[in-house]
């Protein structure tokens, strides 16, 4: 008996443009756009990790300034646990973050550049941070 054929969202042939989507870089503008329109859905997305190059950036960044904002390993536990969103730094000016899904505190956030981006991720939040780094 021979196997059919799928084209389907396993298939390598659509892994494959999914990525080429992905990893078209975009524009400043665009990216300002595709962001704020991420963060006016208010979504609440599940937390894919942080990058080891970046961890280990904010870890640094942790022992060279205590007490100056939450502790990283402490961010990671409340992005696990509540999931994450992304949010403005100001309204239209380009700047985003990610915080824990239940915190509006600034000395919570991490940047979208740090996460892994996951396949759980919605494909605009991919395209958002892979256009990022």
């Amino acid at each position: 008996m021979s196997e059919i054929p799928r084209n389907n969202a396993d298939s390598p042939e659509k892994r494959g443009e999914e990525l080429e989507k992905i990893e078209a870089k975009l524009s400043r503008e665009e990216i300002i756009a595709l962001g704020n329109e991420i963060c006016e859905r208010g979504e609440v997305f599940e937390f894919t990790g942080i990058e080891p190059v970046a961890y280990q950036k904010m870890k640094t960044t942790d022992e060279a300034y205590p007490g100056f904002s939450t502790n990283t390993d402490e961010i990671i536990k409340l992005l696990t646990a509540q999931g994450m969103k992304l949010v403005p730094q100001a309204k239209h000016n380009g700047q985003f973050f990610i915080l824990p899904a239940e915190s509006n505190s600034m000395d919570d956030c991490i940047s979208p550049e740090c996460l892994v981006i996951g396949d759980a991720m919605p494909e605009d939040l991919k395209r958002f941070i892979s256009s990022l780094k």
